[in-house]
């Protein structure tokens, strides 16, 4: 929760920037905001955050099935921004 705080203001950028900006941002960002985005995912994934039905219907076409690991270009694509790679 501490890094949401601390990074707050970047995530309501993110949020509200266009794709191009949204790319740019994230390409050059630090450390610390790659956790935070990561520990808002998790929080989603594990079903702490819970979201509107619409919200879910949009997510359900990026699902994968369990186990299954992005190919390893698709997984450089996702997981690796600037210096540092996030974990699956």
């Amino acid at each position: 929760m501490k890094r949401v705080k601390t990074n707050y203001h970047t995530l309501q950028v993110l949020k509200t920037a266009d794709p191009k900006l949204r790319k740019a941002i994230i390409s050059n960002c630090n450390k610390e905001l790659v956790n935070c985005i990561s520990e808002c995912v998790m929080n989603v994934l594990n079903g702490n955050i819970k979201l509107p039905g619409c919200v879910t219907r949009k997510l359900q076409k990026h699902k994968s099935p369990t186990g299954v690991c992005p190919s390893p270009r698709k997984r450089n694509l996702l997981y690796c921004v600037g210096d540092s790679c996030c974990p699956y």
